[in-house]
């Protein structure tokens, strides 16, 4: 039995919505880089405390997502920068380890020689994963 004309056409047009559709959603889903400010220097992951750290600041971009519970903006997988909003002049003491960076990330410090991290000689302060790149500018 041969299908009428118009089921041919109806398929023809649930196609082209459908691709129509598909390609929307693709392009809607590109994301931006986006901008995560350090307001602590503590080194801690407490979520919800008011406080970005820059721990949780490249969790966030780790997991282009918020990990942190309002306290630092959510990272997007795309490039993400991390900034600083600190008194100055300031050190940012780890003491739980190194940070582990997974993702591309700018990390945007203050006028140069006034911001320091350090790892306290018990660590290095960045480890950075194959395919992953840190820019740093003041």
């Amino acid at each position: 039995m041969m299908p009428r004309k118009g089921d041919a056409m109806s398929r023809i047009r649930s196609r082209t919505v459908a691709r129509g559709l598909l390609f929307l959603a693709v392009c809607t889903r590109t994301a931006t880089a986006g901008t995560i400010t350090v307001n602590s220097t503590a080194d801690s992951v407490t979520g919800a405390d008011g406080r970005c750290t820059l721990r949780e600041a490249i969790a966030n971009v780790n997991a282009a997502a918020d990990t942190t519970a309002g306290d630092c903006a959510a990272g997007t997988g795309t490039g993400d920068v991390v900034t600083f909003a600190l008194a100055l002049p300031a050190v940012i003491q780890l003491t739980s380890g190194q940070l582990m960076v997974e993702q591309s990330v700018d990390i945007v410090g203050p006028t140069v020689g006034t911001l320091r991290i350090s790892g306290a000689r018990a660590s290095t302060v960045l480890r950075i994963a194959a395919g992953a790149t840190v820019r740093s500018r003041p």
